[in-house]
């Protein structure tokens, strides 16, 4: 039982974690895109 519930956390947490990777690469894309062109 002690397992599963491990399991269960785990994959929650990388599930969230997924999410919050997508949102960062999403963030970033918006974000450097204008940044890198105004140094050039």
């Amino acid at each position: 039982m002690l397992e599963t519930a491990a399991k269960a956390v785990r994959s929650r947490f990388f599930e969230s974690l997924d999410k919050l990777t997508t949102a960062i690469d999403t963030a970033l894309n918006h974000i450097s895109i204008p940044k890198v062109s105004n140094y050039f």
